[in-house]
C-alpha cells in the first residue's frame, strides 16, 4: 500500500520483542518500508490487535509450526525400524559385484551388510539419498537367484509410507553431482539398480526409478528442481518396461526434452 505495485513484495514478520502488538511488523521489499502491524491495519482497514495486559508465549505464533508446514512435516521423516537389525561391515569381501566394481559402489554410498534376522544373509545395501537425506534403501542380493525370487528388496518403512513411489530415485545425489560436474542437463532413467550403475561407471548421469509402477509426479518435480532439462528413458525391453516408458513419457514430455530407447524392438 505504500507505493504503486501489484506484485507480491512484502512480508509480515514475527517479533517477540514487539510491545505494541503480538504479530510483529510489516516490511516491503519494494520500497523498504517498515511499519508495525497496527499501522498497516489502519492503512488497509483491517482489524487491529489490542495490546494484552501481559504478553506471554501464548500470544505469539510458534514459528516451528509454520516451518513444518512449509518445508516438510514430521510425517515425512521416514522411519526404517529394520535398520537396527542390519549389521554393516567395514568393507566388501570382494572386488566386484555382478560385473560392478566395488569402487563405484563405495562412491554411490553402498555398503556390505548382513541381515541379523535372516541368519546373517549378506546383501549389498544401496541407499536412496535425496538432497542429502536418506529417503529409503534397497537390499541387493549378492548373487542372482536361480529361482523366480527377486534380486532386490525395497526397505519397509514404518506407518506404511510408500517412500519408493515418492522418493525412490536411486543414486539421485550422486547422479546429479556427476551431471553438474560435467556441466550437463541430461539424466538417464532406468528401472533397476544395476542398469543405472552400468551408465554411472561410464560417467553417464543415471538414476533408477525402482520399478515400472513406481513413477510419480513428485519424482518429476524433484528432477525439475534439480535443474534437469533432458531425459533419456532406458527401461527394460519387456512388457513392464514398455508400460513404464509410456507412463513416464506421458508424465514428463511437457516438462522435459524426453527421448527413449526402444529396447523392446
Amino acid at each position: 500500500p505504500y507505493h504503486n505495485d501489484r506484485n507480491p513484495s512484502g512480508i509480515i514478520g514475527l517479533d517477540p520483542q514487539e510491545r505494541d502488538g503480538p504479530v510483529g511488523y510489516f516490511h516491503c521489499f519494494g520500497c523498504n518500508k517498515n511499519v508495525k502491524w497496527n499501522d498497516l491495519a489502519t492503512t488497509l482497514n483491517l482489524r487491529k490487535f489490542a495490546r494484552p495486559k501481559k504478553l506471554d508465549m501464548k500470544h505469539f505464533a510458534d514459528p516451528s509450526a509454520f516451518h513444518n508446514e512449509l518445508f516438510g512435516s514430521k510425517s515425512e521423516r521416514i522411519k526404517f525400524p529394520e535398520l537396527e537389525e542390519l549389521e554393516f561391515k567395514d568393507d566388501f569381501p570382494f572386488d566386484e559385484w555382478r560385473s560392478v566394481d566395488v569402487r563405484l559402489l563405495r562412491r554411490v554410498g553402498a555398503r556390505y551388510i548382513h541381515h541379523i534376522g535372516w541368519g546373517g544373509m549378506p546383501f549389498v545395501w544401496l541407499p536412496v539419498n535425496v538432497n542429502g537425506k536418506l529417503r529409503g534403501y534397497v537390499k541387493a542380493k549378492i548373487k542372482k537367484p536361480k529361482d523366480d525370487k527377486p534380486s532386490y528388496l525395497n526397505a519397509k518403512a514404518a506407518d506404511g509410507v510408500n517412500w519408493s513411489r515418492k522418493w525412490g530415485l536411486l543414486y539421485f545425489d550422486y547422479a546429479l553431482k556427476l551431471m553438474k560436474k560435467q556441466r550437463l542437463r541430461t539424466m538417464v532413467l532406468t528401472e533397476g539398480p544395476r542398469d543405472s550403475l552400468r551408465y554411472l561407471k561410464r560417467k553417464i548421469p543415471a538414476m533408477s526409478v525402482l520399478g515400472a509402477l513406481n513413477w510419480s509426479t513428485h519424482k518429476r518435480e524433484l528432477l525439475e528442481d534439480a535443474g534437469v532439462e533432458k531425459l533419456v528413458l532406458s527401461f527394460d525391453g519387456d512388457d513392464a518396461g514398455l508400460h513404464a516408458t509410456r507412463a513416464v513419457y506421458r508424465n514428463t514430455r511437457h516438462f522435459f526434452d524426453v527421448k527413449y530407447l526402444a529396447m523392446w524392438k
